[in-house]
């Protein structure tokens, strides 16, 4: 389809405003570019503060040379980056890349779940030497094929508003292959789900990687399959209607919503080392599924006036099918002339038909099939270079054009088409005025421009990023930082079109809806090495919010109207986390913080808080290939609008078990989650606005009661081959 004149004015204006920026910013870089080539790195240090091999002098093993004995660190630091040479005291009694996560200073990770957090946070990406691939593949591949671990705080570019970039770096000399195929199930004997329906999930795949000096194939299937069944339980007062309605008590067995998920996923990757300066990558991801929520009540209606009353049936349901999407990406990494260049071009296109029906026994009903289909485009690139001792410059720009289209299914009528151009540029300067002090500042703009139905929106927004980061010696750490960001309105808030969600609810968007902007604040101090004190304060302009408000049909009927709003909201943040290795077989790792928001536009305000935390005593064995695990998990969950609020406070005990056999090829595990509670798990749900008064309050902690996890993992490795350990670059093979 040709693209339309507006569509094409559009991006012309976009591409003038973009390069009216860069050569402003490219004029006031030019001075310092002309210092000179020096080093390069990508990771926000210049060349002389750390080197792609961690030199000998920062092996924390023992290195025996006749009667002389060398102790060190294992660990570089250099600005926002930490490095950490993998060596053989660290792989012991591990079997998977994602292990190793558990060993490193700030990290969290979950042996049964395989989800990680760095400092309390699970707002990271994976990838493995650049790349991105599926986290879940990069953390079962063999601990084996890598030498170091980077962990990269904050990133920029590409990467900005992810909390902690985690790189695998691969051993520039292995080569091998290995296999691996998994599956694990979960029930609950007691038939907690309902319904006599034990099962509430399950998931396996399988992966295949190659490995030589130039080139690693990849490929990945997963399936991922889940049963839950919840109760669920409200009251609502429709006050302009004289109209009050609320769900009947139900037995556990007979939950009220049942919610159902079948995924699957397939991905091919390619690397290829074209030589020592430069390489590319490929990447192809297909993924397909569906889900379908069903909820039977049984209501009770009165009206407010009268004060009758009847006993009616409500009947939904809401489902996605024939979704599928497909991904593919090509990546660039290299030197040149002393700039180090990471460029990246991403294509993604996914359709899916959505309905949502309801049925009441009172003769209301709805029928609302909808098709989906989402296009986008996103290439950009990240360049730095190291001038000197003491400056590193680099700058970013990343754009993505997106199209996004909803049509009615029956009529092919079209509802809502969107066309979104978003462009990020950024530069950056670090300075190094002592090897214990560096100081990053982070600047640049957003482009966003939307258009819809023949309107076309656009703002420029700038971004600021800042830190400090002091290091008096390997036992002290903190930091400093400051972000002022905008972020985008979502597809779905900004379509030009209503629609009846109920018989008297209408939910709108707002074309006008402003992206939200966040000031923060971060103070980070770290102790010993193990132990991270975080406090977090944030102010976010313009947040978004569902807004509740009256609306009037042409008959004068009134009815409950959503529409996307602009307030504001206030976060607290503080968390603990320590990590710590006491012994050969024994380890603990904690993660906890506690959380606050204060929300509001208008008159309307909410606040809470609460914490959340998980605990690990971790016992390994490697001489009998066994693994042991104490954990206990408090879990939040909180959603704060102006209008309302939704926060439960869960809990979870678990007792993991995994045992290795046939030479370490086999692993069997099993976890039980045992009927004890601190916490009494319910959630608690209030709502407040002009037509519409909502409450609710329930519980299904009890639905983890003696769940059991049964899980095998196949592992086949073999043609290993890594170059022998050499004097002045210190690797660790074995």
């Amino acid at each position: 389809m040709k693209p339309s004149q507006e569509y094409l004015n559009n991006i012309k204006d976009t591409y003038r405003m973009r390069h009216f920026i860069r050569l402003f910013i490219f004029i006031m870089l030019a001075a310092g570019i002309a210092a000179g080539p020096v080093g390069l790195r990508a990771d926000n240090t210049p060349a002389a503060a750390v080197t792609d091999s961690i030199p000998s002098d920062s092996i924390e093993s023992d290195v025996k040379l006749g009667e002389v004995v060398v102790k060190a660190s294992t660990v570089k630091h250099s600005g926002m980056k930490d490095s950490y040479l993998i060596t053989k005291s660290m792989r012991e009694g591990l079997h998977t890349a994602g292990e190793l996560l558990s060993r490193l200073n700030g990290m969290f990770y979950d042996h049964a779940s395989k989800e990680v957090r760095f400092l309390g946070s699970k707002n990271i990406v994976i990838l493995v030497d650049s790349v991105e691939k599926d986290q879940e593949y990069i953390k079962r591949l063999s601990h084996k094929r890598f030498d170091r671990i980077d962990v990269i705080s904050n990133p920029t570019g590409k990467y900005m508003g992810y909390d902690a970039v985690i790189n695998y770096h691969t051993r520039p000399t292995y080569e091998g292959y290995e296999v691996n195929a998994w599956t694990q199930e979960a029930f609950s004997p007691d038939g907690g789900n309902g319904k006599g329906e034990p099962f509430r999930s399950g998931r396996g795949g399988a992966d295949f990687t190659y490995t030589n000096r130039k080139l690693t194939v990849a490929v990945v299937a997963d399936v991922d399959i889940l049963n839950k069944n919840t109760t669920t339980g409200y009251s609502k007062d429709y006050i302009l209607n004289g109209y009050r309605e609320y769900t009947l008590k139900r037995d556990k067995e007979d939950p009220a919503q049942r919610f159902r998920r079948h995924s699957y996923s397939n991905n091919l990757t390619l690397d290829y080392k074209i030589n020592d300066n430069h390489s590319l990558s490929f990447l192809w991801a297909i993924t397909a599924g569906d889900h379908k929520i069903r909820e039977n009540q049984r209501l009770v209606t009165e009206n407010t006036v009268s004060g009758t009353a009847s006993t009616i049936d409500y009947n939904s349901l809401s489902s996605l099918t024939d979704n599928i999407s497909n991904s593919f990406g090509l990546y660039y990494r290299g030197m040149a002339n002393g700039w180090y260049t990471s460029a990246s071009a991403v294509y993604y296109v996914s359709s899916d038909n959505t309905d949502r029906s309801v049925d009441r026994s009172d003769g209301y009903s709805l029928y609302d099939p909808r098709h989906d289909h989402f296009n986008n485009v996103w290439v950009g690139a990240d360049t730095q270079r190291a001038f000197g001792e003491r400056w590193l410059v680099g700058m970013s720009d990343y754009m993505a054009i997106t199209s996004y289209t909803q049509t009615r299914r029956e009529t092919g009528l079209e509802l809502s088409h969107n066309s979104v151009i978003d462009n990020k540029f950024f530069v950056n300067a670090g300075y190094f005025p002592h090897p214990k002090l560096s100081m990053f500042l982070y600047g640049g703009f957003q482009l966003y421009r939307n258009s819809f139905d023949g309107e076309a929106a656009t703002d420029v927004t700038p971004r600021i990023m800042a830190h400090i980061n002091y290091r008096p010696s390997e036992k002290f750490y903190t930091r400093l930082s400051y972000y002022y960001s905008p972020s985008l309105p979502g597809i779905g808030t900004i379509t030009d079109y209503g629609s009846f969600t109920d018989s008297l609810t209408y939910q709108s968007g707002n074309p006008l809806l402003h992206g939200e902007t966040m000031n923060q604040v971060n103070l980070l101090v770290s102790l010993g090495g193990n132990l991270n004190l975080q406090a977090r304060y944030s102010r976010v302009s313009d947040a978004i919010y569902n807004i509740a408000g009256a609306g009037y049909g042409d008959d004068g009927r009134p009815y409950v109207a959503y529409r996307y709003e602009n307030g504001k909201t206030d976060a607290w943040y503080f968390s603990i986390d320590y990590n710590k290795r006491f012994s050969k077989y024994f380890q603990i790792n904690i993660s906890a913080n506690v959380r606050g928001y204060m929300a509001s536009y208008m008159d309307y305000k909410k606040r809470r808080w609460l914490p959340d935390a998980v605990i690990g005593l971790y016992y390994t064995n490697a001489e009998a290939g066994l693994k042991g695990i104490a954990g206990y998990g408090l879990n939040r969950t909180l959603n704060i609008t102006p209008q309302s609020e939704s926060y439960c406070l869960s809990d979870l005990f678990s007792i993991y078990v995994e045992k290795y056999v046939w030479k370490d090829r086999l692993s069997i595990n099993l976890m039980y989650q045992p009927p004890i509670h601190i916490t009494r798990g319910r959630n608690h749900y209030s709502f407040v606005s002009p037509a519409l008064i909502q409450s609710g309050n329930y519980s299904n902690q009890y639905r983890t009661n003696n769940v059991i996890w049964v899980g095998f993992d196949f592992k086949i490795n073999g043609g290993e081959k890594v170059r022998k350990v050499s004097l002045n670059t210190y690797s660790v093979a074995k």
